[in-house]
């Protein structure tokens, strides 16, 4: 089916029918429009905005007991709102292909195009797109183009508009194909019009399409006068020697500076018609009336002839000095005849003689005082100083300032920054300044005054520090005291100074290698703050502290700038003790023994208790400081089973992890663990602990840049009812020494015979084994051979992999053998 219809101002409809057939008289057959083919310009119209625009029947049109139906379809544009094909032009058409589809109860389908063509037709242009509004220009000046393309459109597409104006003020014009209204006002726009207005003008503004098609619109103009521009004037006299002289200034204020600027052609006859005294004051009086002023009289005529009589008699007019001026001011008014005026000044200077600068009563600069390399509160010196002559401008100087501060010569104000050692100058080297200060005037005259600038020299401020070492451990500490390892001042001198230390424990410090006796050690130190101690590890003192007891080692330092500035700090060396173990009597058990320096080995079984020990001669062990210690735990809430006690890691970046079943819960709950400095603080930056996996990691590399050498590290496990066990660890960061390893061997050596026991642990702590029996002279020369620290991935395969966990394992089980039913064991 097709159907041509021609666009017009009306919404367009058709309505026609399409023949259906179903050989099966028991379906029942229903229509819908599917689809919409647009061939043309659509002008921005919907898929489904067309689509509105056919329907067909609601109901079925055969049902059940027919093969034929009839379907009727119906076309409306009205379902768009406007009129959707206005758009289309002469000579344009826009088809629109519709399927209807009709569809039977069995799910078959046929479908038939329904085409409606849409022929265009010429519309008239329409107008106003929005209301004009009235257009204002001045006489002799340019309008503001109007285009009036921005008024009128013309639906059909590419349709060409032709614009025209009637009633425009003279010396406008239009362009028609543009519709560009532009020109120049004529001088005397503002005078003439087409309303009862003088000025307006009422324009009416036609655009015409191709078929001759046209709309009008109604739009205003309004011509102003030109206000005339008055400028200023200016004129001088001198002084009258004395006070019967007389003091005369003529001159015209219309001709010497002021001119109508009337579009720059406007002929107008510009008039005075008012004057007063003051600057932009109101203009009261006539033209041609004196006007008093303060320091004399004018006359000014409406022709703008002035004259400017100076009151002698006047005492600021005879205090003038050589040089010095003062200022009369007038205000006037002009006129062009036609209701534009303006209004200008005329300013008259009165010459005097020069006066000197003069100091002021009670206004003399303050002392000051500041400190070195402090940046000074600006303050001025001008105020010191006044100079009768009105207008002067005075320069300033001042002699002697401290290094750092500068006068400005323009302001009088000091400012700046002291250098750090100004201290140590001024009058008699001892910071004080006797500061002379000068103003001048134009012609050189001077006055001047003193003040005193003391400058102090502040004290530098020492920040107490503190390292650590600990007994049979890291026994030594390097440092300063005067900055960290990252380069930063640790020593705050706020002026710059460069310090050195003094004295320490009132012993001075002359050289590099000033040796400071301590009490649990001795501490050698440099002038820059560099030091270094050393724990007297053999010592009494140091070999009499209880395993975990802190004491503290006092360095009392005295930091000097060099300039008399000290500050006083506290160096502490905090010292950790560690207790060899007690040796308790023979119970009966069979000895049990994990050598210094191994664990024990994977395949250990029955009553035996194997080593690890070197495949070939060139690998590298992991040494432990002390020993792996076994616990038997007691029955809590939460147990401590087996804890790694030392290790030592010689690797850039290091890795190890604690056994799976270090803790384990009684009440059977779950257990978190966390770690933290031994003093129970976080963990450093360099290390790190992960409690899923139970695994730390350590920089090593960034420790040592730091200057740690140890770590004291803390482990805790805490169930669900917050019931936690605990226990301490090291880390050292350094390989152990030569004679620590023989240290060990012998403390094996001397407790052979002894059999281990273990004290009853307190709430929260590791039992731990008393001596360890002596290894086979085999056994002691694999023990004797291992030097140094190791990498833990060659005896324990940590990090990830297998080995750790389950030696401490094995050597859980092989312990519980040999124990036996022992019912003091639990």
């Amino acid at each position: 089916a097709a159907e041509s219809l021609t666009e017009s101002d009306a919404t367009l409809a058709t309505a026609g029918t399409l023949s259906v057939s179903d050989l099966d008289t028991t379906d029942v057959v229903t229509p819908s429009v599917a689809a919409v083919v647009a061939t043309g310009d659509t002008d921005g119209l919907s898929n489904d905005q067309l689509l509105s625009m056919l329907s067909v029947d609601a109901e079925a049109i055969i049902a059940n007991t027919d093969n034929d139906g009839t379907l009727n379809w119906a076309f409306d544009s009205a379902s768009v709102a406007g009129e959707a094909f206005d758009h289309l032009a002469v000579g344009e058409s826009l088809v629109l292909d519709y399927t209807v589809v009709v569809t039977d109860s069995q799910g078959a389908t046929a479908e038939q195009v329904v085409s409606i063509t849409i022929n265009g037709t010429n519309d008239a242009p329409r107008a106003p797109l929005r209301s004009p509004g009235i257009e204002v220009g001045s006489d002799g000046e340019p309008v503001s183009p109007v285009n009036l393309q921005e008024f009128f459109e013309d639906i059909d597409n590419d349709s060409q508009l032709t614009f025209s104006a009637e009633g425009l003020p003279a010396g406008l014009i239009i362009d028609p194909v543009s519709g560009v209204i532009s020109g120049v006002l004529s001088n005397d726009a503002s005078q003439q019009g087409n309303t009862a207005t003088q000025g307006l003008y009422s324009v009416t503004a036609t655009a015409t399409d191709e078929e001759g098609l046209h709309s009008s619109i109604s739009l205003s103009y309004y011509a102003a006068n030109v206000a005339p521009q008055a400028f200023d004037n200016i004129a001088e006299l001198d002084e009258g020697v004395a006070t019967g002289d007389t003091s005369t200034t003529n001159g015209n204020v219309l001709t010497d500076g002021d001119a109508d600027i009337d579009g720059g052609k406007d002929t107008d006859t510009l008039i005075v018609r008012g004057i007063s005294a003051g600057a932009n004051a109101g203009t009261d009086s006539a033209a041609g009336t004196p006007v008093t002023g303060t320091y004399g009289s004018v006359t000014i005529a409406d022709d703008g002839s002035y004259t400017y009589t100076l009151d002698n008699t006047n005492a600021s007019v005879q205090a003038l000095a050589d040089g010095e001026v003062l200022t009369e001011t007038f205000t006037y008014q002009i006129s062009d005849g036609q209701g534009g005026t303006d209004t200008a000044l005329l300013t008259v200077t009165i010459n005097g003689t020069n006066d000197a600068p003069v100091l002021v009563e009670g206004a003399q600069p303050a002392d000051q005082a500041a400190n070195d390399g402090e940046a000074i509160t600006p303050f001025t010196i001008a105020d010191a100083f006044t100079d009768v002559d009105n207008g002067a401008e005075l320069t300033f100087r001042v002699e002697n300032l401290p290094q750092g501060l500068v006068i400005d010569p323009a302001t009088g104000e000091i400012s700046g920054t002291l250098s750090p050692d100004a201290s140590q100058g001024g009058d008699n080297d001892e910071g004080i300044y006797t500061l002379t200060v000068t103003a001048t005037d134009a012609e050189g005259n001077t006055a001047s005054t003193t003040f005193t600038y003391e400058v102090s020299n502040p004290i530098p401020e020492a920040l107490d520090q503190s390292a650590e070492v600990s007994e049979d451990g890291v026994t030594s500490a390097v440092g300063s005291v005067l900055a960290g390892a990252d380069g930063e001042p640790l020593t705050i001198d706020v002026d710059g100074d460069s310090v050195t230390i003094a004295s320490v424990n009132g012993q001075s410090v002359d050289n590099d290698q000033t040796v400071i006796q301590g009490t649990y050690g001795q501490l050698t130190i440099a002038s820059d703050g560099a030091w270094r101690y050393e724990l007297a590890n053999n010592t009494t003192a140091v070999q009499a502290l209880e395993d975990g007891q802190r004491v503290t080692d006092s360095f009392g330092f005295v930091v000097s700038d060099g300039q008399g500035g000290i500050a006083v700090g506290q160096l502490s060396l905090n010292v950790t003790g560690l207790s060899e173990p007690v040796v308790r009597g023979t119970t009966g058990i069979p000895p049990v023994t994990v050598t210094s320096g191994f664990v024990p080995d994977n395949g250990s079984d029955g009553d035996e208790v194997g080593r690890l020990t070197s495949q070939e001669g060139d690998r590298e062990q992991f040494l432990f400081s002390d020993s792996i210690l076994l616990d038997i735990p007691s029955i809590q809430p939460v147990q401590l089973t087996i804890i790694l006690r030392d290790v030592v890691a010689n690797e850039a970046v290091y890795e190890f992890s604690l056994p799976a079943g270090a803790f384990e819960s009684t009440n059977n709950e779950e257990i978190k663990v966390e770690a933290t400095r031994a003093d129970g603080s976080s963990l450093p930056g360099y290390v790190a602990f992960d409690s899923d996996s139970l695994s730390f990691r350590v920089n090593r590399a960034m420790a040592l840049s730091l200057g740690v050498e140890r770590v004291d590290i803390k482990v805790t496990g805490r169930d669900e009812s917050g019931n936690e066990a605990s226990t301490t660890f090291v880390i050292y960061l350094t390989p152990k020494q030569q004679d620590e390893i023989e240290q060990e061997t012998a403390f094996d050596a001397e407790t052979s015979d002894e059999v281990p026991a273990t004290d009853s642990p307190s709430d929260g702590e590791v039992g731990q084994p008393q001596a360890e029996p002596q290894p086979e002279p085999q056994e002691a020369a694999e023990t004797t051979a291992v030097l140094g620290a190791v990498p833990l991935s060659e005896m324990l395969k940590v990090a990830g992999r297998d080995g750790f966990s389950h030696d401490h394992a094995d050597v859980l089980a092989d312990l519980m053998a040999l124990l036996g039913d022992d019912s003091d064991i639990s």
